[in-house]
Protein backbone atom coordinates (compact mmCIF):
# COMPACT_ATOMS: atom_id res chain seq x y z
CA UNK A 1 0.00 0.00 0.00
CA UNK A 2 1.08 3.41 -0.70
CA UNK A 3 0.44 6.07 1.20
CA UNK A 4 -1.12 9.54 -0.61
CA UNK A 5 -0.63 12.74 1.58
CA UNK A 6 -3.47 15.12 0.87
CA UNK A 7 -3.07 19.01 0.38
CA UNK A 8 0.47 20.51 0.54
CA UNK A 9 1.47 18.12 2.90
CA UNK A 10 4.57 15.41 2.52
CA UNK A 11 5.60 11.96 4.00
CA UNK A 12 8.80 11.76 4.82
CA UNK A 13 11.02 9.00 5.97
CA UNK A 14 13.22 9.30 8.74
CA UNK A 15 16.67 7.50 9.59
CA UNK A 16 16.80 6.04 13.02
CA UNK A 17 20.24 5.69 14.44
CA UNK A 18 19.75 3.06 17.28
CA UNK A 19 23.48 2.20 17.64
CA UNK A 20 26.10 4.47 19.28
CA UNK A 21 29.46 3.60 18.38
CA UNK A 22 29.95 -0.31 18.45
CA UNK A 23 26.93 -0.89 20.66
CA UNK A 24 22.94 -1.46 20.00
CA UNK A 25 20.59 0.53 21.87
CA UNK A 26 17.45 -1.46 23.24
CA UNK A 27 15.54 1.13 24.48
CA UNK A 28 13.51 3.14 22.20
CA UNK A 29 14.23 6.22 24.77
CA UNK A 30 17.81 6.58 23.86
CA UNK A 31 17.78 6.04 20.04
CA UNK A 32 19.28 9.08 18.30
CA UNK A 33 16.57 10.98 15.76
CA UNK A 34 17.25 13.24 13.33
CA UNK A 35 15.69 16.05 12.11
CA UNK A 36 16.72 15.13 8.33
CA UNK A 37 14.57 13.03 6.14
CA UNK A 38 13.62 11.70 2.96
CA UNK A 39 10.81 13.09 0.72
CA UNK A 40 8.87 9.92 -0.39
CA UNK A 41 5.62 11.43 -1.55
CA UNK A 42 4.20 14.95 -1.74
CA UNK A 43 0.77 16.14 -1.97
CA UNK A 44 -1.18 17.52 -4.94
CA UNK A 45 -0.87 21.31 -3.85
CA UNK A 46 3.20 20.77 -3.06
CA UNK A 47 4.89 23.53 -5.05
CA UNK A 48 8.92 23.40 -3.98
CA UNK A 49 8.91 19.89 -2.92
CA UNK A 50 9.21 16.69 -4.76
CA UNK A 51 10.02 12.87 -4.20
CA UNK A 52 13.69 12.59 -3.18
CA UNK A 53 14.48 15.64 -1.49
CA UNK A 54 16.44 15.25 1.47
CA UNK A 55 14.91 18.31 3.79
CA UNK A 56 15.07 19.45 7.31
CA UNK A 57 11.94 20.69 9.44
CA UNK A 58 11.25 21.66 13.16
CA UNK A 59 11.36 19.20 16.19
CA UNK A 60 7.38 19.36 16.81
CA UNK A 61 6.51 20.18 13.04
CA UNK A 62 5.88 16.56 11.71
CA UNK A 63 2.87 14.06 12.73
CA UNK A 64 4.40 10.28 13.35
CA UNK A 65 2.61 7.57 11.60
CA UNK A 66 2.05 4.51 13.79
CA UNK A 67 2.70 1.75 11.52
CA UNK A 68 2.09 -0.82 13.62
CA UNK A 69 -1.54 0.82 14.12
CA UNK A 70 -1.76 0.38 10.47
CA UNK A 71 -1.14 -2.90 10.20
CA UNK A 72 -3.80 -4.05 12.90
CA UNK A 73 -6.66 -2.34 10.47
CA UNK A 74 -5.16 -4.69 7.83
CA UNK A 75 -2.96 -2.35 6.08
CA UNK A 76 0.02 -3.65 5.06
CA UNK A 77 2.80 -1.65 4.63
CA UNK A 78 6.70 -1.90 4.02
CA UNK A 79 8.73 -1.13 6.81
CA UNK A 80 12.02 -1.01 7.91
CA UNK A 81 13.07 -0.83 11.62
CA UNK A 82 15.29 2.13 10.90
CA UNK A 83 12.73 4.14 9.71
CA UNK A 84 10.36 6.26 10.56
CA UNK A 85 6.98 7.65 8.62
CA UNK A 86 6.53 11.29 9.10
CA UNK A 87 3.53 13.65 7.86
CA UNK A 88 4.48 17.20 7.53
CA UNK A 89 3.07 20.22 5.98
CA UNK A 90 5.34 22.12 2.92
CA UNK A 91 5.08 25.07 5.26
CA UNK A 92 7.39 23.31 7.96
CA UNK A 93 9.90 22.51 6.26
CA UNK A 94 13.15 24.58 7.12
CA UNK A 95 15.35 23.86 4.11
CA UNK A 96 16.37 21.52 1.19
CA UNK A 97 19.39 20.13 1.04
CA UNK A 98 21.26 19.91 -2.24
CA UNK A 99 23.97 17.59 -3.46
CA UNK A 100 25.79 19.41 -5.56
CA UNK A 101 27.16 22.76 -5.30
CA UNK A 102 26.03 23.72 -8.70
CA UNK A 103 22.54 23.45 -7.81
CA UNK A 104 20.72 26.46 -7.40
CA UNK A 105 16.96 26.77 -6.47
CA UNK A 106 15.31 29.74 -8.39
Amino acid sequence: MIIQPLGCRVLIKRKVIGKIGSLYVLNKSQQMKYNIGEVAAVGSECKTLKVGDLITFGQYAPMMLDISELEYYGIPLDKSDDEESLLLNEDDALCILLKNEDTIIQ
